[in-house]
């Protein structure tokens, strides 16, 4: 784990509409399934920028299927990772600045040696490349199936969100219209991966073997 430092903001009033990003405010509770509440609480005690970057950690480790319990512990990891910072780097002025007003009392964070990191590095980047790869795989699937098929895996999908309304609302919305919350999406496209594609790591190794060869 890599710590940044926390940034808290002044305290916004929670309760008062004009305090908040509304676009991060319904992306919190869409994508990433926090309660209002919550997102608010989110808003009000982190910067806009640190709340973006661990929206985009968290959206990675969701599509590499390395959170627990998949959509339903969505919220609760995202809100650890807020929390607690496990995220790589500070990204924002503001975390810097934090960062060296403390230098003097905070101990310093220990580092791989440069070798290591630029494996974890080439091995991150190759990892979204074959995310990329898997996705395209995926949508040229959808598009070639046979309509009978397609609804079957639409049905089945929809059965794992029993009891999460919020979830099964954006996914109809996906349905008509084709284009919807981009959390219901990820997990669709995942969910007819593990269906019709061979095992993730399995096809990751051997993705590997053909940029080595």
């Amino acid at each position: 784990k890599f710590l940044i430092q926390e940034n808290v903001q002044g305290a916004l009033a929670i309760d008062s509409p004009s305090s908040f990003n509304h676009e991060l405010l319904r992306k919190l509770q869409d994508d990433f399934c926090l309660t209002e509440t919550q997102a608010k609480e989110a808003l009000a005690l982190h910067s806009e920028d640190r709340i973006s970057i661990v929206m985009e950690y968290v959206q990675e480790k969701y599509t590499e299927g390395k959170i627990k319990n998949g959509v339903k512990g969505l919220a609760p990891y995202f809100l650890r990772v807020l929390r607690d910072g496990d995220v790589k780097i500070a990204k924002t002025g503001l975390d810097k600045l934090v960062q060296g007003k403390g230098a003097g009392s905070q101990p310093e964070t220990k580092t791989a040696p440069a070798g290591q990191q630029s494996l974890l590095q080439d091995d991150e980047a190759v990892r979204r490349e074959f995310n990329a790869l898997r996705r395209s795989e995926v949508e040229q699937l959808l598009a070639e199936m046979e309509s009978e098929l397609r609804n079957s895996l639409n049905e089945q999908f929809a059965s794992t969100l029993t009891g999460q309304r919020l979830l099964l609302k954006k996914w109809a919305e996906y349905l008509a219209k084709g284009e919807g919350s981009a959390m219901v999406v990820n997990n669709f496209y995942m969910f007819v991966a593990e269906k019709l594609l061979p095992p993730y790591e399995q096809s990751l190794e051997q993705y590997k073997k053909t940029l080595s060869a």
